[in-house]
Order: C-alpha cells, then sequence, then structure tokens
C-alpha cells in the first residue's frame, strides 16, 4: 500500500482488514504474519473477527501501533504474499 498522499503522524493507530476463506490455516497465517512484525503480541482485544453471512469468509481486522509509513507497507508486502488472502484493505 502506498501512504504517500495520506499525511499520517507516526506512531498512530492503523487498522489493516483482511479477507479469506473462513478456516483456521487462513486465521493462523494472518495472525503469525502481523506478529511477526512486532517485538510483542499485537493485543487480543485490537483484534476482530466476522464471518461473511454464508460463513464462507472470515474478515479479521488488527488494529495495531504503526512505528512508521515502512512499517505499514512491510506488513502490506507480507500479507499479499499470502496465499490465504483473497482481499486486504
Amino acid at each position: 500500500m502506498d501512504l504517500s498522499d495520506h499525511e499520517l503522524e507516526f506512531p498512530c493507530q492503523y487498522p489493516i482488514k483482511v479477507i479469506g476463506k473462513a478456516n483456521e490455516d487462513f486465521k493462523r497465517s494472518i495472525l503469525q504474519i502481523v506478529h511477526g512484525h512486532f517485538e510483542q503480541k499485537v493485543s487480543d482485544d485490537l483484534i476482530s473477527f466476522k464471518h461473511s453471512r454464508n460463513n464462507k469468509y472470515l474478515s479479521i481486522t488488527i488494529d495495531f501501533e504503526a512505528k512508521s509509513r515502512q512499517h505499514v507497507d512491510n506488513i502490506y508486502k507480507d500479507l499479499k504474499a499470502c496465499n490465504e488472502v483473497v482481499y486486504l484493505m
């Protein structure tokens, strides 16, 4: 993701939403990727899960403290590389 059009002051709270097939592999992969970008685990109360109407897809929203634009870009890059991801916002 390119944040060059946005004026953000870092560090700041930054939400990422990831959508994929509703299964444990997807959930585990996304959490592993995100947690890998932090020294400490992202608090469970900053992560929310929502199933689609037919339970086929799972949306995971992670609201984390972004240290810099590069930090956000690195997380997006790793999430995009995950085959489990259907959509990323």
